[in-house]
Formats: structure tokens, sequence, C-alpha cells
């Protein structure tokens, strides 16, 4: 047990060294911090466990970080760029007294280097309290308010990856709990903005929870959810629905009367057209009539084989030929004649 204890207070050393060279923490604050540390280290690591030991922890190791995310925040700059305003013991840092001297290079590696000394003081504080907890877990992995109190932690801190191996870690142990899965698929639906990840999350629940009634009532709460956001993600894009199917109306309408005002000037320009005439060459290509369609003696000649055909005698007196080899002369030899031509 000694040897456990030690080797958790050695893991602390370069943390405590930390605050004390930032002068986050004095140094006799930090000796009362080792020795309560110590205190709480052997009554965790007794032969027989108590959850009341580890709660303790935790509750002091809370309190510690915020005492010192407090501080932090007093020699944060006061606005951006601007040097932290110095605190008893500061001015012997050699970093701060070049800045002091009035070097600009100087002064801006002081405030990126304090920077990450601090963040890295925060993280090292966030793991060493997720220790606990772990270890709180696994002594006593049946305690549901324990996880609860996990789960809200996570939360607080803002941390993702530690909030995510926590539900999946209480899922694992308590997969017959619907408040766990539900926990879970609302933080991946809020704090992840992943609807996908929410659904799949719920019907893994509902799987081993058939018969779970806050789950079919969460699961239904949050499908109505996603679609009142679509409409009204849509809503702002392109504006209410009852204005949408006006323009949707007033667009087809006018469609509708553009084509039919199309097709009745196409009518009164053309005419009454024969399906079966063949149209001529000129009128075809948009080309003057020649003067050969213009002669009249022409045209009398073809008025008068046109009316001797009709009444299915040949222009030149020979025998008459019958209906089918007329139309097939007068009509489907010259369209095919005119199609091949055109083609």
């Amino acid at each position: 047990m000694a040897e456990n204890v030690h080797f958790q207070l050695e893991r602390m050393l370069p943390e405590l060294a930390s605050l004390e060279k930032e002068h986050i923490l004095q140094k006799k604050e930090i000796e009362a911090i080792v020795k309560r540390r110590t205190e709480l280290e052997y009554s965790v690591h007794r032969r027989i466990s108590r959850l009341p030991d580890y709660l303790r922890y935790i509750e002091y190791e809370t309190n510690l970080d915020r005492l010192c995310r407090k501080r932090i925040e007093r020699l944060r700059p006061a606005k951006p760029g601007e040097f932290p305003l110095p605190v008893p013991g500061m001015r012997g840092h050699s970093v701060y007294e070049n800045a002091a001297d009035g070097e600009e290079d100087a002064h801006k590696r002081a405030i990126r280097a304090q920077k990450l000394r601090i963040e890295s003081i925060k993280a090292a504080s966030e793991v060493r309290i997720r220790s606990l907890y772990t270890r709180a877990l696994r002594t006593f992995p049946a305690d549901l308010p324990l996880w609860f109190q996990y789960f809200d932690w996570c939360r607080s801190v803002r941390n993702n990856r530690f909030l995510s191996g926590a539900f999946a870690r209480g899922i694992e142990a308590h997969p017959t709990k619907p408040a766990i899965w539900i926990m879970a698929a609302k933080w991946e639906y809020e704090g992840n903005k992943s609807v996908r990840a929410a659904r799949i999350l719920m019907q893994r629940g509902l799987r081993l929870n058939n018969d779970s009634r806050e789950m079919w009532l969460e699961y239904f709460r949050l499908e109505l959810h996603w679609i009142y956001k679509l409409q009204r993600e849509r809503r702002a894009l392109f504006g209410p629905i009852e204005e949408r199917r006006k323009k949707a109306a007033a667009a087809a309408a006018t469609a509708l009367s553009l084509e039919a005002l199309s097709t009745a000037t196409t009518e009164d320009d053309e005419g009454p057209q024969d399906p079966t005439s063949i149209p001529e060459m000129g009128v075809e290509r948009g080309l003057p009539r020649s003067r050969l369609e213009t002669d009249p003696v022409l045209a009398a000649s073809l008025d008068r084989d046109a009316a001797q055909s009709s009444l299915g005698l040949p222009a030149d007196g020979s025998e008459p030929v019958s209906v089918f080899e007329r139309v097939l002369q007068e009509s489907l030899i010259p369209r095919a004649v005119y199609r091949n031509a055109i083609h």
C-alpha cells in the first residue's frame, strides 16, 4: 500500500513545481497540499475501500482545481497582448525581466510561454481528477449516482474526449439502464451536433430495452426536434411555405399561359396544314419562290394535270392507274425522296 501511495504522490511533483514556479501557489500551501493528499491516498488504498473516501478525495481535488483556475484568471492579461501585472516574487524570472526592459520579442515569448504552462497545469489537474473517478468506478461499478457525477464533471470541464469515453464505459457497465443511453444520445445531438450518432445510440438502446417507455418517448422527441430544426432552416433559407406555394403556382400559371399563347400564334401564322402534304423546297429553307413556280402557263398546265389525276385519268392519255399506284406515285415516293434529300 505504501508503494502505491508514494507512486501516486511522485506523479504530482511536476505539477506542483509548475504551480510554485508560476506563483499560483506559495510554498506553504504546496506543503499543506502534499500532506492532505498523502492522507487521502492512504484512505483510498486501505484493504477495504469505501466510496465516501473516494468522494472526499474527488471533492478536495475539485476545489483545489477551482482555486488554481481563479488565481490563473487573476494573472491573465486585461487586454489582448497586454503583459500581466507582476505579483510578489515574479520579478525574479529572467523572461519577465527581459520583457520589462522593453524587448518586444521577449514580451511575446513570455506571454506565449506562460499560456502554454498554464494550459499544461489545467490539463494535469483534469487528468488527475479523471484518474480518481476511474479508480472509484473500477472499485464501485454498480453505483449509478457516481456515474452520473462523473458525466456531469466531464461536461463541466468541456472535454469531449473524456465524456465520450465515460459514456462508452457507462453503457458497457450498465447496458440495461435507459438513462445512460438517453444522456449519451442527448450529448451527441446537442454537444456534437450529430443526429446520426444520436439515432444509432437510441436504436442500439432500444434493442436492449425495447420495453422502455422512456426510451421510446425520447427517441420520438429526438426525431420531432430534428424535423422542426430542418423546417426552421428551410424557412430561413427559402421563406414560409405559403409564399413558396404561391410563387410556384404563379410560375406554373405563367408557363402555361406562355405555352398557350405560343401555340395560338403558331396556328394563326401557319394555318391548317395537310399532314400528307409535302412542303416546297423554297418555303422549307426560307428561300424565295423560283420563276418556274410563278409562271402562269406552267401553273395552268399543272392545274389541268391535277384535274385529270383527280378523275383517275393520266395526263398523257394512257391507261388509267389504280388508286394504290396513284397514291404511291403522288404521295409516298415524293415524300421519301424529299426526306432523303433534306437528310
